[in-house]
């Protein structure tokens, strides 16, 4: 190995150095540069193997939380272990817990409002037929009260009429109730 150096007025100075001294000389520190890189390097993948376990298992966690309510399983989804962590993956995993509960709140509406509009769509055809009996009731049930008036004045005073009487009464009580149908509507 050769070194290289000019000095004051012009003059250089060459210094020659066999190529084992320097390999002597350098070997420890290249031993200790290694030794140190190698520890550096542990150390780093031992504390991005801790990091790792401390993100990403809260995070699988929350993405089995989260594909569990996409599928609707909200008691999977609550059974699922919240992870346990800070910052901003414990406010990530609060934040799924209740967007969980407030998912199935609203199913559980959802599903009370679907058992009132069947309530509700029942009650509307129970509605109609009563609208459709009494539509087609009335007619009848009105021509007849009028033809049994009508007889009951159109017989004779010593005709028993109490056969008539009775059909006018029964004929009455029909179109009363059927009014009564009519107003409820």
């Amino acid at each position: 190995l050769l070194a290289f150096a000019r000095v004051k007025g012009g003059l250089a100075l060459i210094q020659s150095i066999p190529k084992t001294e320097v390999s002597a000389a350098a070997a420890p520190l290249i031993r200790a540069a290694a030794l140190v890189s190698g520890g550096v390097v542990l150390v780093a993948l031992l504390l991005a193997w801790l990091l790792s376990r401390r993100i990403v298992g809260p995070m699988k966690a929350m993405a089995e939380q989260a594909e569990a309510i996409a599928r609707g399983d909200f008691k999977a989804a609550e059974e699922a272990q919240s992870p346990r962590a800070a910052g901003e993956v414990a406010a990530l995993a609060l934040s799924l817990q209740k967007m969980r509960q407030a998912l199935a709140r609203r199913e559980e509406e959802l599903a009370q409002m679907q058992q009132r509009l069947l309530q509700s769509e029942r009650l509307n055809a129970v509605n109609r037929v009563v609208v459709a009996v009494s539509n087609e009731l009335a007619g009848p049930l009105e021509e007849g009260l009028l033809a049994s008036q009508r007889a009951r004045h159109a017989l004779p005073g010593g005709v028993d009429a109490g056969w008539l009487e009775s059909l006018s009464a029964t004929l009455e009580r029909s179109s009363g109730m059927l009014q009564k149908l009519r107003r409820l509507e």
